[in-house]
């Protein structure tokens, strides 16, 4: 069994999965979320706000395939975000 980028799927189940996400980050603090989504939307990054739990995640989501997910995470990364593929 072999899982993929991390996005806890293994490889017969890759093509089961209609979209990934990717996480920028997440607060306990709902002000501290949108403070955060503001301003990556100042940087053209458009986001969402998902709450679990305690937390509120900044997310990109509906990203169709796993070829584009990896490569705008891979992005982001070398521009300094901490993130986490979804799906």
């Amino acid at each position: 069994m072999q899982y993929i980028c991390g996005c806890n799927k293994r490889e017969d189940q890759i093509d089961k999965v209609t979209s990934y996400k990717i996480q920028l980050s997440a607060f306990r603090d709902y002000d501290r979320a949108m403070d955060f989504q503001y301003e990556l939307l100042s940087h053209g990054i458009k986001t969402d706000i998902e709450r679990s739990g305690k937390y509120y995640s900044i997310l990109l989501k509906d990203i169709v395939s796993l070829d584009e997910a990896v490569a705008l995470e891979q992005l982001l990364k070398r521009n300094g975000f901490n993130t986490i593929l979804l799906s």
